[in-house]
């Protein structure tokens, strides 16, 4: 969904804000050196998220908010941001990865359901006509396998005059 939004940028991005801040909070007792396994739990939270909603921008931001959550409240303490160099680096990249995953995972999850879409339109399948109760199957009409441009455009007009349609009857003009 890179050229069109079904949901704006910013129901996307605060949705990814509170999953970000839900794995963050989730194994809060890990300390010490399990702190890459709570980074791995918001690095498939990410992924997760970004096949959900495809929206680059959304979870660029979302990538964003989870690195400066875990980088001040997960890896430091009280909400301090420190650079730790190559590790956080390191970290950045996790983060970026999972969610480039993700858009990647949710952009074939979209072909697949379009593709699959496309092929059953143009298959010629149609939808069978509901039948009412008490009729049974052998007493509904058959409908032709073939589509017609009038299946698509509607049902074709009659070039000829029905006994239901009246016709005009000629107009008396006052100098007659």
């Amino acid at each position: 969904m890179l050229g069109e939004r079904d949901v704006p940028l910013g129901i996307n991005a605060a949705l990814g804000a509170v999953v970000v801040v839900a794995l963050c909070a989730v194994p809060s007792s890990v300390t010490g050196p399990q702190i890459d396994a709570r980074l791995a739990v918001i690095a498939v939270g990410l992924t997760v998220l970004a096949a959900a909603i495809e929206d680059v921008a959304a979870v660029a931001i979302s990538v964003g908010i989870a690195f400066l959550l875990f980088d001040g409240f997960v890896e430091g303490d009280q909400g301090v941001l420190v650079w730790h160099g190559r590790t956080d680096l390191v970290r950045l990249g996790v983060l970026c990865l999972a969610a480039a995953v993700g858009l990647v995972i949710g952009a074939w999850q979209q072909r697949g359901a379009h593709r699959t879409a496309t092929s059953s339109s143009s298959s010629g399948s149609e939808i069978p006509s509901q039948r009412t109760r008490g009729e049974s199957r052998s007493e509904t009409p058959a409908r032709p396998a073939e589509a017609t441009a009038s299946d698509a455009f509607g049902p074709a007009r009659r070039e000829t005059p029905d006994a239901q349609t009246p016709t005009p009857t000629p107009t008396r003009t006052r100098g007659d």
